[in-house]
Parts: structure tokens; C-alpha cells; sequence
């Protein structure tokens, strides 16, 4: 069950790391957010024209890191309600939600803890 917001960590001070700090006091769990997004008409065309010229789509790279952001954001909001205040082990992906239709999905993953 999930507990109260907590109030002592702000979401823009949670710990967020690949590899499991020293003075770990308790695992809170899996956590995960998602964040799936819409490219939209104009930036697949301009992606097109940057792919047929193997050029980086700056238009996609945007829209990927808008994605990653809110995802991020959502973890950490879960991680924060389960009273943690550090995630660890955290995983990114970007995947095609749709096959060529534009819309990419970020999910991002990992475990909450009450660290020291």
C-alpha cells in the first residue's frame, strides 16, 4: 500500500542512480513512470528528410528527452509516495509505441529506498 507524499524530500532532490549507495535503510520497491508521446506530423517529416541525408533528427532528440523527463518525474513521484528518498538501479528505454506511426514511449525504472 502506498503511504503519504512525503514532505522532507523534494522531487528535485531524490537521489537517482545506477548502482546501490552505501547506507541503504530500507527497499520500498519497484518503481517505474512512462511517458508516451505523439511526434507529430511536421517533426516525422523533418526526421525523413534527416534520415534520407543520415543527418541527426533534432526534432526526434527533443521529443525523446520531453519523454525521458516526464517519465523520470513519474518514478520519482511513485518513489516519493512510497516514502523513499533515492531510486537506484535505474533503467531508461525508448521504444516506437507504434510501428512508423510516430509515437514514442519512454518508461524508466528502479528500486526505491530510504538511504542515510
Amino acid at each position: 500500500m502506498l503511504q503519504a507524499f512525503t514532505p522532507e524530500v523534494d522531487i528535485d532532490d531524490m537521489f537517482i542512480t545506477a548502482l546501490q549507495p552505501r547506507g541503504t535503510e530500507k527497499d520500498c520497491g519497484f518503481v517505474s513512470g512512462y511517458c508516451i508521446l505523439g511526434t507529430g506530423p511536421i517533426s516525422s517529416l523533418l526526421s525523413s528528410i534527416t534520415d534520407f541525408f543520415g543527418m541527426r533528427s533534432n526534432a526526434f532528440s527533443a521529443k525523446a528527452k520531453e519523454a525521458e523527463k516526464s517519465a523520470l518525474e513519474m518514478m520519482k513521484r511513485e518513489a516519493l509516495q512510497r516514502g523513499a528518498n533515492a531510486v537506484y538501479g535505474v533503467r531508461i528505454t525508448l521504444t516506437e509505441a507504434t510501428s512508423g506511426q510516430g509515437m514514442l514511449m519512454v518508461s524508466a525504472s528502479g528500486s526505491a529506498m530510504i538511504t542515510r
